[in-house]
């Protein structure tokens, strides 16, 4: 009777070490899903950030295409007034360098290539994590293997890993962006001025030289017919005079123009050379 006692109270030992193991194991289970879910909720703000950086490079595009097209529409305005073969060449020369400058942004694109990699990543670790719940959910069901709980948290510090990883690139490439983003506006902006500087200048030269026609034909007329007119002749002075200051406007402001263009090209001449001498 008393080795049956005995027996019993071994048994029931047995049993509540059981259950106090089961209950451990539930608790770290509970523990693991909180985890993954707040990995899967970091998940989806990282694609919700990567995914405003596209709209933000898409509204950028968008604008630099609606400026080629205003220049364009100047173009063909200007082809519509008879102007020069020089205006001509001149305005579709702005055109071909701003169209240059587009080009450049190929920077932009490849990084909106990284943040499409970066997204691709996330969602790749997205369902890795949904994975590691099924996993959690089984590893509930009953005890699982000591191998297959560590292959688990192996898992989990792996995910987390690209998770600092993500997050560490994300605000850089962002910064970058954005700096290229602020220079290639700003040089936009300086050249739309030079632009509408130079077509001021070839507006008043027209102008200038239209008046000079007049005042030319006018003399001449007076001086077939014989009869001075000192009045004609000072307008005459003064308009070629105005002609002369229209076309050096013209030039100078050509020569801003042609410097505006220079400039980031000497810029990024000096940079490479300044990091040679370093």
């Amino acid at each position: 009777m008393s080795q049956i006692q005995e027996l019993e109270g071994r048994i029931t030992a047995a049993m509540a070490r059981i259950s106090v193991g089961l209950g451990a194991l539930a608790q770290q289970a509970g523990a693991r899903e909180m985890a993954g879910s707040a990995l899967s909720q970091a998940l989806n703000e990282e694609k919700l950030a990567n995914a405003q950086l596209e709209e933000r490079l898409r509204h950028l595009k968008e604008k630099h295409a609606e400026e080629i097209a205003a220049l364009q529409f100047q173009l063909e305005a200007a082809e519509a007034q008879e102007p020069s073969d020089t205006e001509i060449a001149a305005l579709k020369a702005e055109i071909e360098a701003l169209k240059a400058r587009l080009a450049d942004t190929a920077d932009l694109d490849s990084l909106s290539a990284e943040s499409e990699r970066m997204a691709a990543d996330l969602e790749r670790a997205r369902s890795e994590a949904e994975v590691l719940r099924e996993e959690l959910v089984e590893l509930q069901a009953g005890p699982g293997d000591s191998g297959a709980e560590a292959d688990l948290r192996a898992q989990v510090a792996v995910l987390q890993a690209e998770l600092a990883e993500a997050r560490a690139v994300v605000p850089v490439a962002s910064v970058e962006m954005a700096g290229d983003l602020d220079a290639l506006q700003t040089e936009l902006a300086h050249q739309a001025e030079q632009a509408a500087r130079l077509d001021m200048e070839m507006q008043r030269l027209r102008a200038t030289n239209d008046q000079l026609r007049e005042t030319s034909a006018a003399l001449r007329a007076v001086n077939e017919a014989g009869v001075g007119e000192p009045s004609l002749i000072n307008r005459a002075m003064l308009a070629e005079l105005e002609a002369l200051r229209a076309t050096r406007a013209v030039e100078a402001a050509e020569a801003g123009a042609i410097l505006s263009r220079l400039e980031p090209l000497l810029a990024s001449a000096r940079n490479p050379s300044e990091g040679e001498d370093e």
